[in-house]
């Protein structure tokens, strides 16, 4: 290599550092100009808030929160959510009917078992109070004189089967009293679940209204006290609630129509007042071309100043 080309390669060499950095400080300057105009003109960042602030919102309920979503979106979304919200409720509604459905029925069952228990002792005590009335029947005088073991030995069968009896009895009278406690207990929880039921889907439900509606069954069905307690049943009583409202809406409807028609047939058997001169029973019509009907007193007036001024004329 020649003292020329190394001279030129150690200037290169010097030369390139400030090349470098010429170059990065020109990158850098085209960053900063990119910068500012993807920022604005002062380089500011935009606001976020004041953007947000211009979207308008609309506010509802869902599932017992506040809800807040731009409007298209919520005019969009919201009358499914509410579908949805309905359909849960009614869902609900469903479930907890059905449960009270199932908790009746079961009751139900256990009833009647119990009534079967109770058939068989019933059965129980009759086969008992027959064999006892058989041995009240036997010649007691004669079977003593005649075989004395004989007659001992029936009336020790006969004292322990009135023994057998009176245990039975006592057996079913207390299983009867349970049975007819429990299906109290059992009605009064059903009604109480009933009356739950009923005081979301009738407004104003109370004591007043469900007896309202007892009375309403008693007189349009000939249902008793005792079968509208068992009827624990939301829907039976709802549908009577119904056709209680309707009669009374009716029977108001009517009374209104009826006022009004008397109303009106007062108004058109009633006489017009007749102008000027009242309803005297004597009004008579005077002379002149007034031709209003005149109390005798008040003709005469006008008929004596009609003549006074006649005379005038003449």
């Amino acid at each position: 290599m020649t003292d020329q080309a190394t001279e030129t390669a150690e200037a290169a060499i010097e030369e390139a550092p400030a090349d470098v950095a010429a170059g990065s400080e020109t990158q850098t300057d085209d960053q900063d100009q990119n910068t500012e105009g993807e920022d604005g003109v002062d380089g500011k960042q935009p606001d976020d808030q004041t953007e947000a602030a211009a979207v308008e919102l609309d506010e509802f309920e869902w599932e017992g929160a506040k809800v807040q979503l731009p409007k298209e979106i919520a005019e969009l979304i919201k009358p499914a959510l509410l579908r949805t919200q309905d359909y849960t409720v009614k869902t609900q509604e469903l479930a907890e009917t059905r449960r009270a459905l199932e908790a009746r029925d079961a009751s139900l069952n256990q009833q009647a078992e119990a009534i079967e228990a109770l058939r068989v002792d019933h059965g129980r005590v009759a086969s008992l109070e027959e064999r006892v009335a058989e041995f009240a029947k036997l010649p007691w005088d004669e079977l003593r004189e005649a075989d004395k073991d004989t007659y001992r030995d029936l009336r020790d069968e006969y004292a322990e089967a009135k023994d057998k009896l009176a245990t039975a009895k006592t057996e079913l009278s207390t299983k009867a009293d349970g049975l007819r406690l429990e299906r109290e207990r059992a009605t009064a929880t059903a009604l109480q679940e009933t009356g739950k039921e009923l005081a979301k889907s009738i407004k104003g439900w109370s004591p007043q209204v469900a007896q309202q509606i007892v009375e309403h069954a008693t007189t349009e069905y000939g249902v008793d006290l005792q079968e509208m307690r068992e009827l624990a049943d939301p829907r039976i009583w709802r549908a009577l609630h119904d056709g209680m409202t309707a009669q009374a809406e009716l029977a108001a409807l009517k009374a209104k129509q009826t006022k009004a028609q008397g109303h009106q047939a007062a108004q058109s058997t009633t006489p017009a007042a007749r102008v000027g001169g009242g309803t005297a029973p004597h009004a008579r019509r005077t002379t002149d071309a007034s031709g209003d009907g005149l109390s005798t007193a008040e003709w005469m007036r006008r008929e004596d100043e009609r003549e006074a001024a006649a005379r005038k004329r003449a």
